[in-house]
């Protein structure tokens, strides 16, 4: 699964303008960091966008398809993002 043409389109603009020349060594000290056990407070935007995006889209995406698939009538109302990291 890859991220939607739109918000690939949108990152790929955001770069270009914020961290022209790629993020290669930040995203691999995001891993690191992450590996670690450090938190995000201090995390390098166009790193994670690179290295972490895609895959926690990945990850939420599959999930929700999950519960479309099991629950069809499920209508959240309301939403709690308690963090994961």
């Amino acid at each position: 699964m890859s991220l939607p043409e739109r918000f690939q389109g949108a990152i790929a603009i955001w770069l270009a303008r914020n961290a022209p020349g790629g993020r290669r060594e930040g995203s691999a000290a995001l891993s690191a960091t992450y590996r670690a056990g450090g938190t995000s407070g201090s995390i390098d935007l166009a790193a994670y966008l690179v290295a972490r995006l895609p895959a926690t889209y990945a990850a939420v995406a599959r999930v929700l398809e999950e519960i479309r698939a099991l629950r069809p009538d499920f209508e959240p109302e309301d939403m709690l993002d308690a963090g994961s990291g």
